[in-house]
């Protein structure tokens, strides 16, 4: 699982970085370098949320697909707002740096996320505490009796 996080957290860094590099593209063919490959991280992020949905709510992985789906769309509307500001004070560039800014700082908050069971991206104890221990079946999934707080 924490391989999965540090994945995310490298995609969505890229994907901002590589937004901020674009808004500062003075030639088409290099604008389009540059969208090409922010192109590849954006899809590079979006699956890699998706390989983290399982691990949320094991029970619910649907319910918690659609949530996430729901996010992505809610956003896409939210980050198109920021282009209500362009023509006042700011250039179209400007608000692609913005947004750009905004995903590279948000990638840095990944490590922050804890999952069910401990999993966590750069440590792999549990934030409440105790060391993690895999009795019973063995398997160690999160949420099983298998997985459990010594």
């Amino acid at each position: 699982m924490r391989g999965r996080l540090l994945v995310l957290m490298a995609s969505l860094f890229l994907e901002g970085l590589l937004l901020v590099i674009f808004s500062r593209m003075d030639t088409p063919a290099a604008a389009v370098l540059a969208l090409l490959l922010f192109s590849l991280f954006v899809q590079a992020s979006e699956g890699a949320v998706y390989g983290i949905v399982p691990y949320v709510v094991p029970d619910s992985t649907g319910a918690v697909t659609g949530v996430v789906g729901a996010g992505g769309s809610a956003g896409a509307v939210l980050w198109g707002f920021v282009f209500l500001f362009s023509g006042s004070g700011f250039s179209d560039s400007d608000c692609f740096l913005v947004i750009g800014l905004a995903v590279v700082a948000l990638s840095l908050l990944t490590p922050l996320i804890f999952l069910k069971g401990g999993h966590a991206a750069l440590c792999g104890r549990n934030p409440l505490g105790g060391p993690l221990s895999r009795e019973g079946d063995g398997r160690g999934a999160p949420d099983t009796p298998a997985f459990r707080i010594r």
